[in-house]
């Protein structure tokens, strides 16, 4: 069955290719060039140069140039050194802050602020058993390179405590006039508080510190 039907095929194929007959293809003409354009007169009104009338023109009259070393005149007006009004420089205060046991100082008024301002951190012990505290108040931005102002003790802290366990609150305010203003408050210890105004003295002088009751 299966051969009848190859056969079947094959004697259809071979009665397709004989009734297929080519056809020729056309030969495509050549081109022509275009045939060339005519000339076409122009009509309308122009000039030559030989009635061109040429427009007068001012003669430039150069300056000589100065000698060597002398400078022109200056025509206008401008302003000196005399004239002008120096400004006076601004100078930055410097950040007032604490130093900490670890080496680090903690800025509390910085110094691109107005005047009055204040500024409170908040202190741990470092010491077990620890009842008295050294406040370290200076001037600058970091630890390395500031000016120690005062060294401020606060006592009467709670005794056989952890370290860390017992915190004081220090707020530190400044003036215009550039006095501070420097309030410690234990509030773990009845509570304990205390306060100092530091008089900044100019000029690196040293600075007086004046114990306040609170």
């Amino acid at each position: 069955m299966a051969g009848c039907a190859h056969n079947a095929l094959q004697g259809l194929m071979a009665g397709r290719e004989a009734d297929f007959c080519p056809k020729p293809l056309p030969i495509p003409e050549p081109l022509l060039p275009p045939p060339p354009r005519a000339h076409v007169p122009w009509q309308g009104e122009s000039t030559s140069h030989a009635t061109y009338v040429p427009h007068p023109i001012e003669r430039m009259v150069l300056l000589p140039p100065p000698p060597p070393g002398v400078m022109p005149p200056f025509y206008g007006t401008s302003t000196s050194h005399a004239d002008f009004p120096a400004h006076a420089p601004v100078r930055q205060r410097p950040s007032v802050g604490l130093a900490t046991a670890g080496g680090s100082l903690h800025v509390l008024v910085p110094g691109i602020i107005p005047l009055p301002a204040a500024g409170t951190a908040e202190l741990t012990t470092c010491h077990d058993g620890q009842t008295e505290m050294q406040l370290l108040v200076c001037e600058g931005e970091e630890a390395r390179g500031s000016r120690l102002l005062a060294a401020l003790p606060f006592g009467g802290l709670p005794a056989k405590r952890r370290r860390g366990d017992v915190r004081v609150q220090v707020t530190v305010r400044q003036q215009e006039g550039g006095s501070l203003e420097v309030l410690a408050e234990c509030a773990e210890s009845r509570p304990q508080r205390r306060a100092w105004t530091i008089r900044t003295g100019a000029d690196g002088a040293a600075a007086q510190v004046v114990a306040l009751a609170c």
